[in-house]
């Protein structure tokens, strides 16, 4: 396809609303499984990475779920859940919590003793450490892998789509190939 083909079909496609729609399904699927990836990834990853006991006993299960690939539970997920648009988020969140959650351990475990020490000296509890000392000191990191995240997650929820979508930009793009539209596709 030419650009101007491509131009062309990009400006008829915003002129029509079920784009706007497409686009709005593909993003609330990103933003639900991306939101709840984060979310839970910090939560484990500060917990492996304060506790001793929760990281010996979380690190088999994080590994080897870490090693599998996500993109091959399509299949499983949408026979668990069906078509449409909760396999999509499953599979952002599996995605994004692990990028999370192995930086924020990392950077936990990588918090100065002298200052865990300090506030422990001045009277600081468990939660008051980790409102005062862990997460201040973790939040540049889990920005960090957020935003590298948000990236990949956009592009598991599009494959997401393809695989038994039937809204989304993803399925806009197996539209275009199976009618052999490579301006829609673009």
């Amino acid at each position: 396809a030419s650009p101007g083909s491509v131009a062309n079909e990009l400006g008829s496609l915003l002129g029509n609303t079920t784009v706007w729609l497409d686009m709005l399904h593909t993003l609330r699927g990103l933003a639900i499984g991306y939101l709840a990836g984060v979310v839970v990834g910090t939560a484990i990853g500060t917990l492996m990475g304060i506790s001793a006991v929760a990281r010996a006993y979380l690190t088999p299960f994080v590994a080897f779920l870490n090693a599998m690939p996500r993109l091959a539970l399509i299949p499983l997920l949408v026979a668990w859940l069906g078509f449409g648009q909760s396999q999509q988020i499953v599979l952002v969140f599996l995605v994004v919590v692990f990028m999370v959650l192995l930086t924020v351990q990392a950077s936990v475990q990588n918090i100065p003793k002298r200052f865990v020490d300090n506030a422990r000296m001045i009277g600081a509890g468990r939660l008051r450490l980790v409102r005062e000392v862990y997460l201040p000191a973790i939040g540049i990191w889990v920005i960090s892998s957020a935003r590298v995240a948000i990236g990949i997650g956009l592009q598991v929820a599009l494959v997401g789509e393809f695989f038994g979508g039937h809204q989304g930009l993803g399925y806009m793009i197996e539209e275009g190939e199976a009618t052999y539209n490579t301006n829609l596709i673009y």
